[in-house]
């Protein structure tokens, strides 16, 4: 589900970055943290805005919706947008057909969901590239607050093991392509699961009582 990320490497992400054509506007206001999590600190995030410009803003993660009172700290239904049934979703589809956006991140946390809560194995997955880039959808609300929700996809074989989703991790050579194409043909390409030697996971300490976020 991806509900932990680690932006520690701010050096390598502003070389991402850069690489893909995403001015970092935001510059030392990113938040660099070994933990991120939802509805916490903003991610920032590449985009373009109404003037068809490549840009990039922080983002709060979390879906806002006016009808949602739910104050929940961790919300699955608001913080990743499920790949495969995305496009005829009420709160997804707009935004995928319109707002996409590129999340540079370190590495994302997964928990080992087939063991018991509370005592499940949690992994650090990462890209053989010291950062790389997640595929995400945005609003922006009447205010002018953005929020974003990241796009998960049906797991390679070894994410299998672990957990029945992970996130949309987008090439450096499709950025482009994820940002601006007006196929859906080509954006549900790009939702694809990435090969199983295109990520490092490491098992790290079991987690013992910390509750599960999902």
């Amino acid at each position: 589900m991806c509900g932990r990320v680690n932006v520690t490497d701010y050096q390598s992400i502003v070389i991402l970055m850069d690489a893909i054509g995403i001015p970092m506007n935001v510059g030392a206001n990113i938040e660099l943290s070994p933990e991120l999590f939802p509805y916490y600190k903003p991610l920032v995030a590449g985009f373009i805005d109404a003037d068809a410009n490549v840009d990039s803003a922080l983002m709060n993660w979390g879906w806002k919706r006016d009808w949602d009172t739910s104050r929940r700290l961790f919300n699955s239904r608001r913080v990743s947008a499920r790949g495969q049934v995305i496009w005829q979703s009420p709160v997804w589809g707009e935004a995928i057909r319109r707002r996409r956006c590129l999340i540079p991140i370190n590495a994302f946390y997964e928990w080992n969901e087939n063991q018991a809560k509370g005592k499940r194995d949690r992994f650090r997955i990462e890209a053989q590239e010291p950062a790389f880039t997640l595929g995400g959808i945005f609003e922006i609300s009447e205010d002018g607050e953005m929020f974003l929700s990241i796009c998960t996809t049906e797991p390679n074989e070894a994410m299998a093991e672990i957990h029945h989703r992970m996130p949309v991790i987008i090439d450096e050579k499709d950025a482009e392509k994820w940002l601006c194409s007006d196929s859906m043909q080509e954006v549900d390409e790009l939702m694809q699961a990435k090969p199983e030697d295109y990520v490092v996971m490491t098992k790290e300490s079991q987690i013992g009582k910390t509750r599960d976020l999902f």
